[in-house]
């Protein structure tokens, strides 16, 4: 009864605030009030939330970011008959991307056309783009050349961690891993501003550049940066519009990226345990996003003939599914899998403690060597629960363990 608001003032601001806590939720919330539950069942779940009237008993929420916030509950709180007024409960909890803050993506784009064939020498983005073509090739096959793993080397030893490079027919991207907080864009944009230049000047008869090349570099870092790369895999780098789960040749792009994923990951190449987890989730977004039994939305494709704008928009429907069913979950999977590899060093601690535990327990008692295999399944056991928690993030002291 507290709960019910009398005052439209009251009203308004409890509104207001409602709306504030949900543009910071996740992207589509469908809130359902469905169950009728007591103020006091709330409180012994040990919620948190805030509470405003609603003019009816579902709400549609649509708000970008919503790789940053994983759940969302409503609940029923209890009805005023005099007002016709629903109380809906929302929690939205913030999800930790944190163990992504390291990575880092920079990317090139393939220029327009036109901007191609007229091959302007002032134009830095088109001196990077032929260098880029004539070195790596124009992206219509999906083998390395040599010149991306040796760009991948000289960024590692620049940034001091990991890097790989990507290049396909409508982008070239670097991606990097590194505890160094560096700028990435002006490492990658020197090395190949410098080789185009270098490239030009060996050409014989070619016109020279008057300056050295200083291309501009789209930067992303954090989960932007997973996420970029979860979208090269998914779309190809195209428009929504564009996105055609059954193309060939937009499938091409996964071939493209296990290729330069193989290559810098051999003999001990600049790809190491952060970017080969990366890039194997993003083979696996590559497929899923063009499966209609992952994404059910794909069948919607099959088998019809649309005009140009019905096929435009059945196809920015497509993408958006996709976008909600594979690529934003991917990103989730990404900062889970790098928050193991962060507790890796710790988990390692932790079983050897249990493994001395053992080893203690069979010194000090002989007769206890017979139960050696039931102690270390206990051990194991007792373990569990601390390992899980420091695989979440958690604190976890050896007296707790």
């Amino acid at each position: 009864k507290n709960c019910l608001i009398q005052a439209p003032l009251q009203y308004l601001f409890d509104l207001l605030r409602l709306r504030a806590l949900l543009l910071t939720a996740a992207p589509l919330l469908r809130l359902s009030c469905r169950k009728e539950r007591s103020q006091a069942a709330l409180r012994a779940q040990g919620t948190c939330a805030q509470v405003c009237r609603l003019p009816s008993d579902v709400l549609t929420v649509r708000s970008r970011g919503a790789a940053h916030y994983a759940a969302a509950a409503a609940q029923l709180l209890k009805v005023d008959k005099m007002h016709r007024v629903t109380l809906v409960l929302v929690v939205a909890q913030a999800l930790d991307l944190a163990p992504l803050s390291k990575l880092r993506a920079v990317s090139l784009a393939r220029p327009p056309e036109s901007r191609l064939i007229a091959g302007k020498l002032d134009d830095s983005h088109v001196a990077i783009w032929k260098w880029k073509e004539a070195t790596m090739g124009d992206g219509a096959g999906a083998a390395c050349t040599g010149v991306e793993r040796a760009l991948a080397e000289r960024v590692k030893a620049a940034t001091g961690g990991e890097a790989i490079v990507l290049s396909t027919c409508a982008r070239l991207d670097v991606y990097s891993y590194s505890d160094a907080d560096k700028d990435l864009a002006a490492i990658v944009a020197s090395d190949i501003g410098g080789a185009a230049t270098t490239w030009r000047a060996a050409r014989l008869f070619a016109p020279r550049y008057a300056t050295p090349v200083e291309p501009t570099l789209a930067s992303r870092c954090g989960a932007d940066a997973a996420r970029h790369v979860f979208e090269v895999a998914c779309f190809a780098g195209l428009e929504r519009c564009e996105f055609d789960p059954f193309d060939s040749h937009q499938a091409h792009v996964v071939k493209q990226i296990k290729a330069a994923f193989d290559d810098a990951a051999r003999d001990g190449g600049p790809c190491g345990t952060r970017l080969s987890a990366l890039l194997r989730l993003a083979l696996e977004t590559g497929k899923a996003a063009r499966d209609g039994k992952s994404v059910r939305a794909i069948n919607t494709l099959r088998g019809k003939a649309l005009d140009a704008v019905a096929l435009a928009t059945a196809r920015q429907e497509v993408a958006a599914a996709v976008e909600e069913r594979v690529l934003e979950p991917a990103v989730l999977k990404a900062a889970e899998a790098y928050a193991a590899l962060d507790a890796g060093p710790r988990l390692r601690e932790l079983s050897e403690l249990a493994d001395e535990a053992v080893a203690e327990a069979i010194r000090s008692a002989p007769s206890a060597a017979s139960r050696e295999a039931d102690l270390t399944r206990a051990a194991r056991k007792a373990l569990h629960g601390p390992l899980m928690r420091v695989r979440a993030g958690e604190a976890v002291l050896a007296e707790d363990a």
